[in-house]
């Protein structure tokens, strides 16, 4: 589970006191002698890697186009700015 930087917890153990027991949770802890219940953990923790690379794949491919188009801007103190304030 992701935790906040600003936090350092996760949502779910802000509002629970706990983390969450997820499919990673249980295969990461499984002793058991089933075999069934052997391949579906190991499914899960398949599972889990190829969603994670995937999704270590798009998050580069993002900030590679992000970062195509960003730009430094340098202000010198005598220099006009527009600011938009959001009402809170």
């Amino acid at each position: 589970m992701r935790r906040s930087e600003s936090t350092e917890s996760s949502p779910f153990e802000l509002a629970t006191g706990q983390q969450p027991i997820t499919p990673n949770t249980v295969v990461s802890s499984y002793t058991g002698s089933s075999p069934a219940t052997n391949n579906m953990a190991k499914e899960w923790q398949v599972t889990n890697e190829l969603a994670r690379a995937q999704l270590e794949k798009v998050t580069r491919k993002m900030k590679k186009w992000v970062d195509k188009h960003r730009r430094d801007i340098v202000f010198q103190s005598v220099d006009l700015v527009f600011v938009k304030l959001n009402p809170s």
